[in-house]
């Protein structure tokens, strides 16, 4: 994992002053803690942050450059990079590194070897020859990238603040934080909360030409579709492929060259990944659990209840009080909504495994969207039996064990988002959508941010794209609430937990103490989202009375997004205008 920052200005070709390279490569420096460098060509300036996982030899350090003066920026890790170096004869190579891979695959190929790549990876090549930009992005945008350009400036970074600290005008865009505070939805365009500072698209890449900054093609790679050639006729034989796709996605997650960990918690998903590295590989990795002191949503406590056989267990309890307490800092560094109480534990937890002085850490991202483990799909099979299942087939935000969570009515009118909903015909509809648009794109940045905050590279083997599109082939009724999981469980005895716990965090009890009720309406009363007529303050006092009179609290998302819309705009107030 790195962080990089790539800066274009048509009007100056001199050096950047020392401090403003030091300020610039500061501002990612958890990204990359190991080595920092700057390098300029004419208008070009490059900046780089590493974090050594592959070749930890300084040979391997960016920005690299070949022989033709191609520069490039890499984020992540490509793990069949050894397998392309034989497929394309690739023998000129200086280093041991998966970065001068893409470089010389890019020299060779073109932009066509894209599809080859399995990995992680946000990258920038600068084409010398043709005074070209050449960026892409994995599949499911597991690493981010963002972007301005306008006809003078152009700006690549793997995060916002950097491009902030470029662009000569920045401006809040009212209109997206409205859209999240009414709907939840965050990075399903390439908008972001900032006007004009967009997110790059997954499976896809641009080539931009120097010269007149105009974007020369741009497409995808790569999308997620039925594959014939992958369904099984059974259950038996969907399951043995199961398995074999999945030991051959953890086999290209653990290329690295330092000590990998896992981040287990109690569901199904990180039990599966720990059991299967401990009975099918000699790997005994140092586990990471964060629990909260509410017995019912403590993921120490329900481990230690199925009694799991775990050698290096590291545990963390978080404190709501504290994690509260320092919201508004979060989310500055998050430059934009925390996902919730889970990310704020993954957070946390991320600190202590690079106490450890571990870079790289397994999680089970993936798991509920492609082995179906979300409530709302078992509704949209069961929606012969459950005439309520139809209501699902829209392009809306369900929290995990259902609700909606479409909170229109708080918006004020000048802000009111359009309410036509995209309809769907069957599941998988559904969950293509989830996957590229309204789950998935957020929850990985949210854990990238979580991650990258602590030095730590987040991997996550459900999201093999070989693996994915398996799954995506074969019946949903294979798939449905992570049945090979719970059936690979009970072949080999291995205690787990049959029903998922969708609420795992203490947040909806929270925000009905009385000490945080308090402070929550002081916050808004003369806050920013009432200053700009974005939040209907009634609105929300009224729902927020009903969230605290119900005996059995439904969902308190409403009052996290109003919470983390009103810390950011705080956090930012310099950029209101």
């Amino acid at each position: 994992m790195c962080g990089y920052t790539y800066y274009f200005n048509l009007n100056s070709s001199k050096k950047l002053d020392q401090k403003r390279i030091k300020d610039t490569l500061n501002l990612q420096r958890h990204r990359g803690p190991n080595f920092s460098k700057y390098i300029n060509i004419d208008k070009n300036h490059f900046f780089h942050n590493r974090l050594k996982i592959i070749d930890l030899s300084n040979k391997a350090n960016q920005p690299m450059s070949d022989s033709k003066g191609n520069i490039i920026l890499f984020n992540g890790e490509i793990y069949n990079y050894l397998e392309l170096i034989k497929k394309h004869n690739l023998k000129t190579l200086k280093t041991k590194s998966d970065t001068e891979v893409i470089l010389a695959l890019y020299d060779k190929l073109g932009n066509s070897f894209l599809k080859e790549l399995n990995g992680i990876f946000t990258f920038l090549i600068f084409n010398k020859k043709h005074q070209q930009l050449f960026i892409a992005r994995d599949r499911f945008g597991v690493k981010p990238l963002f972007y301005y350009l306008d006809k003078d400036q152009i700006v690549f970074s793997t995060e916002i603040k950097p491009i902030l600290s470029f662009i000569k005008t920045i401006k809040i865009d009212f209109e997206q934080i409205a859209e999240y505070i009414s709907n939840g939805k965050y990075f399903h365009t390439e908008k972001t909360f900032f006007k004009n500072i967009k997110i790059f698209p997954i499976s896809s890449f641009k080539i931009i030409n120097l010269k007149n900054r105009k974007i020369l093609k741009s497409g995808t790679y790569w999308t997620l579709n039925k594959n014939k050639k992958l369904i099984c006729e059974n259950y038996q034989q969907f399951y043995k492929k199961f398995l074999e796709k999945f030991e051959n996605a953890l086999k290209y997650n653990f290329v690295s060259d330092v000590e990998i960990s896992l981040m287990l918690s109690s569901g199904n998903d990180s039990i599966f990944i720990h059991d299967y590295i401990k009975n099918k590989t000699s790997r005994n990795l140092n586990c990471f659990t964060y629990g909260w002191n509410d017995d019912r949503y403590d993921e120490i406590r329900r481990l230690k209840k199925i009694k799991l056989k775990i050698k290096k267990h590291h545990v963390y309890k978080v404190q709501t009080k504290k994690i509260f307490d320092n919201l508004k800092d979060t989310i500055y560094k998050f430059e934009g909504p925390v996902g919730g109480f889970n990310t704020l534990g993954q957070y946390y937890l991320f600190k202590k495994i690079r106490e450890k002085n571990i870079k790289v850490a397994f999680s089970g991202e993936g798991a509920d969207e492609f082995l179906l483990g979300y409530s709302i799909f078992k509704n949209i099979l069961d929606k012969n039996k459950n005439k309520e299942g139809k209501k699902f087939l829209v392009d809306k935000v369900h929290s995990p064990d259902g609700y909606e969570l479409n909170d229109n009515d708080l918006i004020d009118d000048h802000f009111k988002t359009d309410n036509k909903l995209k309809k769907f015909k069957n599941l998988n509809m559904v969950l293509d959508n989830y996957v590229s648009k309204v789950k998935l794109p957020k929850l990985l940045i949210f854990y990238d941010k979580a991650s990258a905050l602590n030095g730590i590279e987040g991997r996550v083997p459900m999201l093999d794209h070989n693996l994915a599109e398996f799954l995506f082939s074969n019946s949903p009724y294979f798939r449905i609430q992570k049945k090979p999981i719970k059936d690979y469980f009970m072949k080999n005895k291995i205690s787990f937990y049959k029903d998922k716990l969708n609420v795992s965090t203490p947040q909806r009890e929270f925000f009905k103490t009385k000490q945080i009720v308090t402070k929550v309406l002081h916050l808004i009363k003369n806050g920013n989202l009432k200053k700009l007529k974005i939040l209907n303050i009634k609105k929300f006092k009224k729902k927020y009375d009903s969230f605290l009179q119900e005996k059995k609290a439904s969902n308190s998302f409403f009052i996290w997004k109003v919470i983390n819309a009103e810390y950011f705009l705080e956090a930012y107030k310099n950029q209101i205008k």
